[in-house]
């Protein structure tokens, strides 16, 4: 819990910073991910291994990021990573009901003797 106190404060200090300077320029981004990086961090290709896991148990209704802090961690700080988690929870969702009421119906037409 003290991790994300301590990973809020910076990041609004540095949101602060960046509030007095406009636009934003690469180097303000990379300055507030090296704030916000951890001692204990995974790659994406790490991230890519677990992430159908991840999104699986969000699905379900359970925490994830209670049994894998370290992907939600990483899914905080990685555009990429989480652009890719949120459509693989998009493609999890789809189901062949939501498929079938996503199309308009038409009555049926009867052809002859019925």
């Amino acid at each position: 819990m003290r991790f994300w106190y301590l990973v809020t404060t910076a990041w609004a200090q540095v949101q602060g910073l960046f509030r007095k300077l406009s636009p934003p320029t690469e180097a303000h981004v990379a300055l507030a991910m090296m704030l916000m990086t951890h001692e204990q961090e995974i790659s994406c290709d790490e991230v890519r291994d677990l992430i159908d896991q991840f999104a699986e148990m969000q699905l379900r209704g359970e925490n994830p990021a209670h049994l894998f802090p370290l992907v939600q961690l990483h899914l905080d700080m990685c555009p990429e990573c989480r652009e890719e988690f949120e459509a693989l929870l998009a493609a999890l969702e789809v189901t062949p009901t939501s498929i079938y009421n996503a199309y308009p119906k038409k009555p049926l037409e009867h052809h002859g003797a019925f």
